[in-house]
């Protein structure tokens, strides 16, 4: 893509992509193959713990690069700074942002 970033939307669920590609969905350069690494996820689904926590050890089970950014959506909505900043800060994140999104970088 442009700028070597490949920018895919899926238009699912969490639950119906977390069963359709446990491993990472293809993507496609010369050939097919597993996206097992993102370096940018936003997370901007349902509002909610539990299902914030579920999307975090989804994308954290495959091993995010170093460098990698997760952003935030709405974080005042659910209890982001109590519940769910210590878990992503858990997996190697640093918080770079923080505002009316939630950004965090892997350093480790």
């Amino acid at each position: 893509g442009a700028y070597g970033i490949n920018y895919v939307f899926w238009n699912l669920t969490d639950e119906a992509f977390f069963q359709a590609f446990p491993d990472g969905p293809p993507v496609y350069d010369n050939v097919e193959r597993d996206a097992s690494q993102f370096s940018f996820v936003l997370f901007d689904g349902p509002h909610e713990d539990n299902a914030v926590l579920r999307e975090i050890e989804y994308f954290a089970h495959l091993q995010p690069p170093r460098g990698a950014v997760w952003m935030f959506d709405n974080p005042e909505q659910y209890n982001h700074d109590t519940l769910v900043e210590p878990v992503i800060l858990g997996h190697g994140f640093q918080l770079q942002y923080s505002g009316w999104k939630r950004i965090y970088k892997k350093v480790a």
